[in-house]
C-alpha cells in the first residue's frame, strides 16, 4: 500500500458570535474516533486521518495577553476547555 499524503488542512475559524458550546460540539463530532495524539494546540486528526485545524476568535488575545498567566505561546498546546469567548 502507497503512503498517503494529505495534500488539504481544513480549518474552521469561529468568530466571537459562535457559542463556547458549538465550538467543543464541533470539535468533539470531527475527533471522535480520531487519533487522541494528534489533538494538541487546534489540531486534530478524524476518523479519515484528514486533520482540522480549529481557531478560536479570541486566539490573538489568548497570546498576546500580557499577563503570564493568560498568555499562551504559539509553541503551547490549548485544549477545548480553555478556548472561551
Amino acid at each position: 500500500m502507497k503512503n498517503r499524503v494529505q495534500k488539504i488542512s481544513p480549518n474552521l475559524w469561529f468568530d466571537h458570535q459562535a457559542e463556547e458550546a458549538t465550538q467543543h460540539y464541533v470539535w468533539e463530532m470531527l475527533a471522535e474516533g480520531g487519533d487522541e495524539r494528534a489533538q494538541v494546540c487546534g489540531w486534530l486528526k478524524d476518523k479519515f486521518g484528514v486533520s482540522w485545524q480549529i481557531v478560536p476568535a479570541n486566539l490573538s488575545e489568548m497570546i498576546t495577553d500580557p499577563d503570564p498567566a493568560n498568555n499562551r505561546t504559539s509553541h503551547e498546546g490549548f485544549t477545548p476547555d480553555e478556548i472561551k469567548n
